[in-house]
């Protein structure tokens, strides 16, 4: 379990540093919406712990990496650390 809150965690923070700055369309109050809308519907539809993690993860991470919001080419990179390493694409 530990190491789903740690992944959980180190999405929430790939979240603050990648889109800070973003317009407020597109910024992590926006990903915290999704993701409250998306556990949400999860819940009511029953979804297992497992799952429930899944759809939180894609959640958090969905407009990460996304050309339109990147600043600067190396931000794409970003999620380096998140991934161990594997990159996000």
């Amino acid at each position: 379990m530990a190491s789903s809150v740690t992944t959980v965690k180190n999405a929430e923070k790939l979240v603050e540093r990648t889109m800070k700055g973003n317009d407020a369309s597109h910024d992590a109050a926006h990903v915290w919406r999704v993701r409250d809308l998306a556990l949400s519907l999860a819940q009511e539809e029953g979804l297992s712990s497992d799952s429930m993690e899944i759809v939180e993860l894609a959640a958090l991470l969905h407009d990460i990496g996304d050309y339109k919001y990147l600043r600067d080419p190396s931000e794409g990179e970003n999620c380096s650390e998140f991934s161990g390493g594997r990159g996000c694409r």
